[in-house]
């Protein structure tokens, strides 16, 4: 169940970072004007909302389960591995905010538990100082980070760039060190996307974001497109909790399997869900929608026929403008105000037209800020009209699901609008 707790007061530290000498701490809290009409009068106050997330279900660990850091989990967040009674579970972290430098001391000893203890103090020494702090922040794993250049050089050696400036051992620097980066890179991350949050709140907001996702899907009765999320508490051995996301394991084969298969046949079953997937997805600003972030089925023809999203925590910002691309997420609607897809599932279509702001904030009030909330209901708005417009534009626009056919995919492989179905149908050829 999900709670909104109403704090009273004010907070004016926010969480920032100096790319120069000074590191500040401090938190920004969002204020929310709330009015309350009563019989003696209008009273005004500004409060500031916390969202409080209790775990729908618990978990204690026992040695029949199998639980352990995902290689594999990304950039954005460490992802766990659960596998129980022969199924198998991704479970995502909620962490306490700590300072960015208990953070740093959290990560470490958490990652290495009882090992290299002389290491473990090597590095949190180096990362006493503001400078070496700083560095080890914004390293970065990937592209022209500081840390991908290190990964990918072929002397380890030096670890200055790191912010690591105490003596490591070589074996240590590069047998061990180069798989603790991108996991410390992760919690950085984590750390950045929670600057609202106050120090000892609970880092949640991507966690929101997926539980919000799987609530709109659920509402366009979408659900088949995402994996199944739900907030809950585990129970480690030790007795120590752990409060996150746990998700379902994606139907069907990573993009990389089924190029690998050379699968080149889609069929209209698939059609319809990326599509649906792609509306659904600018409903929510969900930005981090590549190939990567879902599983496809394919049947024993070789034939892609359906798909299941994940990684659903990178949505629901203030993006508003559907007629541009928001990173991964192509426009949806053209210049001339209509959708981009030439063709459109008329069972979403009427779901989508029949749903009313009160819908969209009942379903989201508990886990969104209200300008969230806000630009999710300004999206919504822009792809009801451009639905209408559509229609009327073209009377074969929407389509039963007996409709959807080797016709409606070249009709859409053909437009000159970029699509989640052009892009899988160019990353697969």
């Amino acid at each position: 169940m999900i709670k909104t707790c109403i704090n009273t007061g004010f907070v004016d530290n926010f969480i920032g970072y100096s790319n120069q000498s000074k590191l500040k701490e401090c938190t920004i809290i969002n204020f929310k004007k709330i009015i309350n009409s009563l019989a003696l009068g209008i009273v005004s106050s500004i409060l500031s909302v916390v969202y409080a997330v209790e775990p729908s279900s618990s978990l204690e660990l026992t040695p029949n389960h199998k639980f352990y850091v995902n290689r594999n989990g990304g950039i954005s967040h460490n992802t766990f591995v659960l596998e129980k009674d022969d199924n198998k579970f991704f479970f995502k972290e909620c962490k306490k905010k700590l300072s960015m430098y208990d953070t740093a001391k959290r990560t470490i000893k958490e990652y290495f538990k009882d090992e290299y203890i002389e290491e473990q103090e090597s590095m949190i020494k180096s990362l006493s100082d503001e400078q070496n702090l700083i560095k080890f922040i914004y390293m970065k794993t990937y592209g022209d980070g500081k840390a991908a250049k290190w990964l990918n050089s072929a002397d380890r050696s030096d670890t200055s760039a790191l912010g690591l400036s105490e003596p490591l051992p070589d074996n240590f620097k590069k047998c061990v060190l180069p798989d603790f980066l991108p996991y410390a890179f992760a919690e950085f991350v984590q750390y950045r996307a929670n600057r609202n949050k106050k120090i000892g709140e609970m880092q949640i907001n991507q966690q929101l974001s997926a539980l919000a996702t799987m609530r709109i899907a659920e509402l366009l009765d979408l659900s088949n497109l995402v994996v199944k999320t739900e907030y809950i508490k585990i129970k480690m051995p030790d007795s120590t909790e752990k409060f996150g996301i746990i998700m379902d394991c994606a139907k069907g084969m990573p993009f990389r399997k089924v190029k690998a298969l050379n699968c080149k046949k889609i069929a209209p079953s698939f059609q319809k869900d990326i599509s649906n997937l792609m509306i659904l997805d600018a409903l929510c600003a969900q930005r981090d929608r590549s190939v990567g972030n879902y599983f496809t089925v394919v049947d024993e023809k070789n034939c892609v026929v359906s798909l299941n999203g994940y990684d659903n925590e990178l949505a629901f910002d203030n993006y508003k403008n559907l007629k541009s691309r928001l990173f991964c997420l192509p426009a949806l609607i053209s210049s001339d105000d209509m959708l981009v897809l030439p063709h459109m599932d008329k069972t979403l279509a009427d779901k989508i037209l029949n749903l009313s702001d009160q819908d969209i904030r009942c379903c989201l009030e508990d886990l969104l800020s209200n300008s969230s909330i806000n630009a999710t209901l300004n999206r919504l708005h822009q792809i009801q009209n451009a639905i209408r417009k559509s229609i009327n534009q073209n009377p074969h626009f929407l389509v039963e699901l007996s409709e959807w056919s080797d016709q409606t995919i070249d009709e859409e492989l053909s437009v000159n609008y970029d699509t989640y179905l052009k892009y899988y149908v160019k990353k697969l050829n």
